[in-house]
This record gives structure tokens, sequence and C-alpha cells, in this order.
């Protein structure tokens, strides 16, 4: 007996050891995985030490860095949480702590984040970068360019630190000191094409077309596809009145991206004034396409259809504008013009009597309109119609600063997105027909599950999510529970608390959940 007690005991030790071996193993496995980018399968590893061993801080930290790469920032912030409570004296924690509160735009948490990081390493470079960056989204453009100064200072040799300082000086409309960390920039490294750029787009702010035009045809050799650099220099050539290379310009621009709509509607503008009507036409045919009440592109078709003899057209499209603005000069004129030369002398005579009486009015200060002074370019919110035919631009100049990426970046898995709820989960037919008090837990909380999924299926969330609810009361390890739950909750408007459950989701195997969230947090 004491023998049997001894072998017990001495079974009982190398089982220990065995699970300890296993469990040290299964990290290593799940943080290759993590390397390899697989983070689904990370998930799993982690899982599993978290399983066996929750006093760990290690797997929740990586878990949690799997799940930022899936872009499920809630459910990786909530394992940092519990990382730091296991270990609060990690800074690798606290910087992706920070990193999931950027990306839910929680600013200025993580400062605090990344400062409590830097107690440990006060030369943590990532955490300061990343820090400096919070300031510029919090818009303390100030205490930014302290901190740039201060990275600048210990990494001297950083080309991006110099962009990004030139980025806050236009940020506090100090283009003069844009002008020269962007030159310092460029100096270290020639080669940055977003650096050029913005260099460029400094020297259009000051009307230096010829050293933008340069700046550009540099910007355009290192980023070739880059669609908003074709759109400035063709508007930089237009203002040097190289008309041919701007239309070129807007040629590459909508053979990078068809549906343009500044590139459409700049080229029916150009080609109209280089009289290529025809081809105008198709180009304001698109944009209306894309936008079928734009009055200034309504009144450039008609225009052009009136030149090309088209007059029902012409017509057509002068009414559209007239109906908003009854007392629009060239309209009424242009479509009298096209009545009578389609024979239609009534309207004609209408359109003209319309037209005398609002000229008498304005000649008597009654709805007088102040006429603006004409640009070659007007903003694309615009809607004075005199400017009916001058290129736009738009209202918030694209950016073509560099964008910097934290260093925990990765590919997420190409899974396919599931937006469905699950099917419903199997449950004896006899057992419907028996009183809910006598059945055991699991199938009460199947019979919630499968009536929640009903609900839902007809819209009426608040009481699925209530079903769901109970459903997890009775068995909290009903994965599909949490899954159809985070749904039913997006589908109801409340994303934050669907994304939250489909966190959970994950978690418990359906890792589908991940390219759900990935699809809802966009």
């Amino acid at each position: 007996m004491k023998r049997l007690i001894v072998f017990i005991v001495v079974l009982a030790h190398i089982c220990v050891a065995t699970a300890q071996i296993n469990t040290e193993k299964v990290m290593v496995v799940g943080r290759v995985a993590l390397n390899y980018e697989d983070y689904v399968l990370a998930i799993r590893y982690f899982n599993q030490i978290i399983s066996a061993k929750p006093y760990l801080y290690e797997p929740w930290f990586y878990r949690g860095l799997a799940k930022y790469n899936l872009d499920d920032y809630a459910g990786a912030e909530a394992d940092c949480d519990q990382a730091i409570k296991l270990n609060p004296f990690i800074e690798n924690i606290y910087e992706l702590r920070g990193l999931c509160k950027i990306q839910q735009k929680r600013y200025e948490e993580a400062v605090t984040d990344y400062e409590k990081a830097l107690t440990f390493n006060p030369e943590n470079q990532s955490v300061l970068h990343n820090r400096m960056l919070c300031r510029i989204e919090q818009k303390d453009y100030d205490q930014a360019e302290r901190e740039v100064d201060t990275l600048i200072s210990k990494w001297k040799d950083n080309a991006r630190y110099y962009a990004i300082k030139a980025e806050i000086c236009m940020l506090k409309k100090d283009t003069v000191r844009g002008a020269e960390a962007l030159d310092k920039s460029l100096e270290l490294d020639e080669f940055n094409g977003p650096a050029w750029a913005s260099r460029a787009q400094i020297s259009i702010s000051h009307e230096q077309w010829k050293d933008a035009e340069e700046q550009l045809n540099k910007a355009i050799h290192y980023i070739p596809k880059y669609v908003p650099l074709y759109l400035n220099r063709a508007m930089v050539r237009y203002k040097m009145n190289k008309l041919r290379g701007c239309l070129e310009d807007y040629d590459v621009a909508l053979s990078l991206d068809p549906n343009s709509f500044f590139a459409h509607y700049n080229r029916g503008l150009l080609r109209a004034q280089v009289g290529d009507d025809n081809n105008a036409i198709l180009d304001f045919d698109y944009v209306l396409k894309l936008e079928p009440d734009n009055l200034q592109a309504l009144i450039n078709r008609a225009t052009l259809l009136q030149n090309t003899g088209d007059m029902r057209g012409a017509i057509r499209d002068y009414s559209k504008v007239i109906s908003r603005y009854p007392d629009f000069y060239m309209g009424l004129y242009n479509r009298a013009q096209c009545y009578r030369r389609l024979g239609d002398i009534a309207k004609a005579e209408m359109d003209e009597f319309t037209l005398m009486k609002s000229q008498q009015e304005r000649h008597l200060g009654i709805k007088h309109q102040r006429r603006k002074v004409a640009r070659p370019t007007r903003m694309y919110s615009d809607e004075d119609l005199e400017r009916y035919n001058e290129l736009i631009v738009a209202d918030d100049e694209k950016s073509t600063v560099l964008q910097y990426e934290s260093e925990y970046r990765g590919k997420v898995q190409n899974i396919q997105a599931d937006i469905d709820l699950r099917p419903d989960a199997k449950i004896d037919s006899t057992l419907l027909s028996q009183p809910e008090s006598t059945l055991h837990t699991w199938d009460k909380a199947i019979l919630c599950y499968n009536r929640a999924n009903a609900l839902s299926a007809a819209k009426e969330y608040q009481q699925a999510i209530e079903q769901y609810n109970e459903a997890l009361l009775l068995d909290e390890g009903l994965a599909d529970a949490y899954y159809n739950r985070g749904l039913t909750k997006i589908f109801d408007g409340r994303t934050d608390e669907g994304i939250r459950d489909l966190s959970i989701a994950g978690e418990r195997g359906l890792f589908r959940a991940y390219s759900v969230i990935k699809k809802y947090r966009k």
C-alpha cells in the first residue's frame, strides 16, 4: 500500500513537471505563430496557457498583441489590463495598451500609459514617438513640437522627425519654419516622396509654381501611384498655362482612380477650353452620375450640349438649375436661346420676360446679389453659379505628409467576414413539449439561444438581447451566444458593445468574429 502511495505521488510530480514543460513549449509555439503573423492560431495557443495558468502575465500580453493586429482594440486593451494587474512593471504592456487607446481615439489616456512606460525606460524611442503623435491629435502643437525637438536631439539623423516637425509647423501656420524642416529632412533622405509632396504644398501656398512642379515631379517619381499628387501637379500646370501637361496628369489620375470626381470635373473643363466638347460632355456625364444634383456640373454640361446642337438636353439641364435658382441670369438667357432654336417662341419669350423682370429688380436694389471676383480655381463647396466654368480644388487639401505607423503592425489574416447570425443550436425536439422547469440547464440555455436568434432575425433586437443574456446566465461558455449578441447589438446601433461581445466570442474559439470586428471597426 505504501509503495502504491509513493508511486502515485511520484506520478503526480511527473505530471506536474510535464505540464510545466508543455506550457513553456506552447508559449514558444504561440510566439512563433505571432511572429509569422498567424494571429488566430497564436490566440489558440495563448488561450491554452491562460486556461492552465491564468496567473502568468505573458500569455495575456501576447494574446492582446494578437488581438491588436486583428483590430480588436477593446479586447486587446482588456488583456493588457489583466497583464498589468499580474505584473505592473513591464513597459511593453503599457506601450501596447497605449496603442489600443490611440486606435479608439482616447489620446489623453494613451499619453498616461506612455508616460508610465517611460518611467521604466526613458529612452524608448517608439514610446516617445507615439506620445508626440498623441499631442498632435490633441492639437497641443506647442507640446508636440517640444517633444519632436527632443526626438531630434536624441536621433539627429532621423529624417522623418524633421518631416513631422514640418507638419507641426504647418499646422501652426508657420510655413517658413515648415519649409526649413522639410529641407533638412530631404537633405538627410532625398528619396522621401511624401516629404517632397509636403514641400510642394508649401510652394503652392506661396504661389511658387515652378518650384512646386519640380517638387511634385520628384514626389511622383518616388510615389508613382498616389493620385492626389497628379491632381496637385495638374493644378500647378494649369496655373503655368501648361494645358497639355495638365490634361495628361488628369488622364493618369483617372487611370489610377477611374472614380475621381475632381479629375473628371476638371478634365471636362479643360477639354471644353481646348474645344473638345464631345469628350468634355462624357466627363460631365460621369460627374453627374456620381452627383446628380451638382449644379455647377449641370451648367457646364448644358453649355456644352448647347454648343454641340443638343438643345433638348441643354434645356433639361438648364431647367434643373433654374428650378433651384429662378433668377439665374445666364440659365434663363441660354434656355431662351435653346427654345428659339427649337421654334418654341412662347417659352423663349416667357424666359426673356422673367429675365427682364429680374434685371429691373436688380437695378432697383431688389434681391441684389453681390458678384464675387472671379478666380481661376474655386473650392469644391463654393456654389456661386457665376463660377461654374472654373477648376475646383478640395476644401480640405489632401494630405501628402508621411503617415507614421507604430511598431506593432502586421498583416491581418485573410479571413472571410461573416456577418450572419450563427445557425440555431441543435436541441432534441421531444424536449420542446416538456415543462421548462424540468429541463436541464444546458437545454434551457439552448432554448433561450434559439428564441434570441428568431427575435434577432425579426429585428426585435432588445428582446433578442435579453434572451441572449438569459442563455449566457445559464451557460456562460456558449460562444455562439456571444457572437450573435454582438451582431445584434451592432444591428441595433450599439457598435462598441457589440464589438466587445465579438471579442469574447473570438477568445472562445469563434475566430471569424475577428473579421467581423475588423469590418465594423472601420
